[in-house]
């Protein structure tokens, strides 16, 4: 049987909450769809942050809140 590696994006690159009412935004948002992902069986996570006003952002200190957050509650994705 081959092997599979299931990931998701948990907040996609572009879209908002607008068109998605459940849009993860915060890093505490994002960390806990990626804990609920991997009780789901999941093995990865693709990233994006968010500023606090929803839209896509490179920040790197965001980002960091992000890994963090995701690194707590889901250790195995470590």
């Amino acid at each position: 049987m081959a092997k599979r590696f299931i990931t998701c994006a948990v907040t996609g690159a572009e879209t908002t909450r607008e068109k998605c009412p459940n849009l993860p935004i915060s890093p505490a948002e994002i960390a806990g769809r990626g804990e609920a992902g991997v009780r789901r069986g999941r093995d990865g996570a693709d990233l994006h942050v968010r500023r606090a006003d929803g839209t896509p952002t490179q920040d790197k200190a965001i980002f960091a809140d992000a890994i963090a957050r995701i690194h707590e509650a889901c250790p195995i994705l470590v």
